[in-house]
This record gives C-alpha cells, sequence and structure tokens, in this order.
C-alpha cells in the first residue's frame, strides 16, 4: 500500500537503500521504459519538424566563442510552415 508519509524526509529517505527509488537512475534499476519514451518523442518530432522550412536568418553575425560550441549572439532562424 502506498504511503506518502515515507517521502517526508526526502526520496533517498523513503527507503531502506538511499537509491533504491531514483526512477531515471542508472544501473540495474533503470527505468525499463525510458528507451521507448524517447524513441516516441523522438517520432513525434520528427513528425512536427517535417511540416516546417528552416533557414538561417540574415541577421545572423558569425561570433563563436572561444572554447564553445555556441554562437555569442545565438543563431536565429526562420521558421515557415509548409502547406502540405
Amino acid at each position: 500500500m502506498f504511503n506518502p508519509l515515507r517521502f517526508t524526509d526526502g526520496v533517498s529517505k523513503a527507503a531502506k537503500h538511499p537509491n533504491a527509488l531514483l526512477a531515471f537512475s542508472a544501473g540495474p534499476r533503470v527505468c525499463i521504459g525510458q528507451n521507448l519514451a524517447m524513441l516516441e518523442a523522438k517520432t513525434a518530432m520528427t513528425l512536427i519538424l517535417q511540416r516546417f522550412s528552416w533557414s538561417l536568418s540574415s541577421d545572423y553575425k558569425y561570433a563563436p566563442v572561444n572554447l564553445s560550441l555556441q554562437p555569442q549572439y545565438g543563431l536565429p532562424i526562420v521558421v515557415n510552415a509548409l502547406h502540405v
């Protein structure tokens, strides 16, 4: 039977072993549906994104940040809906 009062001191103290209730932890207690959930999310995003066209904005300025893969001023893109 579910007893919510056992979580009053936090999740790590709700069970005898401190790592027993980590839903998306690594190791033998990893969530068995995590791979399926990620596959479904990727499939949904693919179906949504293919309905749009993507292009780089003309306002984009090339200015990389040192030792980083992110552009300093962001990466403005133009998104247009495809009429399908």
